[in-house]
């Protein structure tokens, strides 16, 4: 009771559509990890992920500009990504 509130800050709302497009980027991408034996996160961490999702691109161009996506990832797990998306 002594310790200080703080006030909430608005909440975001939930996006199902981005969250269905974040689960399969995830499941390519972890089925590319397996594959290249490295870790999940190394070859591409959640934060990429939700900004692939955001995005939404539907080609390797498109995914190549986004500001969080490494030539190498495009390169490495690009067709997947965007299989993942088109699926």
């Amino acid at each position: 009771a002594d310790l200080p509130s703080w006030p909430r800050g608005p909440r975001v709302p939930r996006d199902a559509a981005l969250e269905d497009r974040v689960e399969r980027l995830k499941a390519a991408r972890n089925a590319a990890a397996q594959r290249l034996a490295l870790d999940p996160g190394v070859l591409c961490g959640r934060p990429t992920l939700e900004a692939i999702a955001r995005a939404n691109p539907r080609d390797r161009e498109s995914l190549a500009r986004i500001d969080e996506v490494r030539r190498w990832q495009v390169e490495a797990v690009g067709d997947a990504l965007l299989a993942a998306l088109s699926s």
